[in-house]
């Protein structure tokens, strides 16, 4: 099985955040991201280049982190290995109605949408709002994803077994 993980944005833009409450799990997160075999989900329609990018992921991802940033090196990183993985974002009617009743906002509507069509199920985020503990339960049941907040990664998230 290809290990995938889909990454909210706010997860790259706290590497760069002391104050923020869980930085340093962020900073351990990218950290074993980077040395695993993972590989990083995006919507199909990737291109590097601006005005020929399609990808609703990877505009979020240059809306929000500067070049140069620990987030923007990390996805470098990843181009130059190959460990991206582009998902298609078309769903059945039945489970887009899930998500836009979810009430969630647009933006992470669409990470749904890709966490549900990548192999592992996983989307790391720490979206407080959007992503309660009630509604990471209403998806898991739903959907049959993970939506996961960085201080509660399990500590063998990089090894062999996968997410029950």
């Amino acid at each position: 099985m290809t290990k995938d993980l889909v990454i909210d944005t706010n997860i790259l833009v706290y590497l760069e955040n002391k104050d923020y409450q869980y930085h340093e799990r962020c900073i351990k997160f990218e950290e074993e991201f980077s040395e695993s075999n993972f590989f990083m989900c995006f919507d199909e329609g990737f291109h590097f280049e601006e005005s020929k990018n399609k990808s609703f992921i990877w505009y979020e991802y240059r809306k929000h982190l500067p070049i140069g940033s620990k987030g923007y090196t990390l996805i470098l990183k990843l181009i130059q290995q190959g460990r991206l993985k582009f998902i298609p974002t078309k769903i059945d009617m039945r489970i887009r109605k899930i998500i836009i009743q979810s009430g969630i906002k647009d933006s992470d509507k669409y990470f749904v949408k890709i966490t549900f069509n990548s192999k592992s199920k996983i989307l790391i985020t720490d979206e407080h709002e959007d992503f309660t503990i009630q509604k990471r339960k209403e998806f898991k049941k739903a959907l049959k994803i993970h939506i996961i907040h960085s201080w509660e990664l399990p500590p063998d998230l990089f090894e062999e077994k996968r997410i029950a």
